[in-house]
């Protein structure tokens, strides 16, 4: 009687190592995506955000907070700064949509808000 109970054991303790090893599994998966396209989840949503204004096209948005600590979606920080390289930022309109757009998300003043025109190339 007393192996069944074991093997019972055994069997639980297998299944929650294979529990963890799936969830490590996950996470370094997720930190591999960010680390291939270069950008947090907090900098491809503020991207896609932007991307919607009328006449910006491709936007890339870099986020940096606390002390050049790139933002972390687990922890809560203090945003210091964003930098945006949009399609149609040679457009002032287009440029200074982009920045009150950061500027209103993060509630930061114009000179921490930075925003450049890139080149259709600088977006593969």
């Amino acid at each position: 009687m007393s192996g069944g109970f074991f093997a019972g054991r055994r069997c639980w303790i297998v299944i929650g190592a294979a529990l963890l090893a799936a969830a490590l599994l996950l996470m370094l998966a997720r930190g591999s995506q960010e680390q291939a396209s270069g950008m947090t989840e907090l900098e491809a949503r503020l991207s896609a955000t932007l991307s919607g204004i009328e006449g910006a096209g491709r936007v890339r948005a870099m986020v940096l907070a606390d002390a050049g600590a790139f933002y972390a979606e687990n922890r809560a920080q203090e945003v210091q700064g964003v930098i945006i390289v949009a399609q149609g930022a040679y457009d002032v309109g287009v440029r200074l949509s982009l920045q009150r757009a950061a500027m209103t998300l993060f509630s930061l003043p114009a000179e921490r808000v930075e925003v450049f025109s890139g080149w259709e190339g600088d977006f593969e």
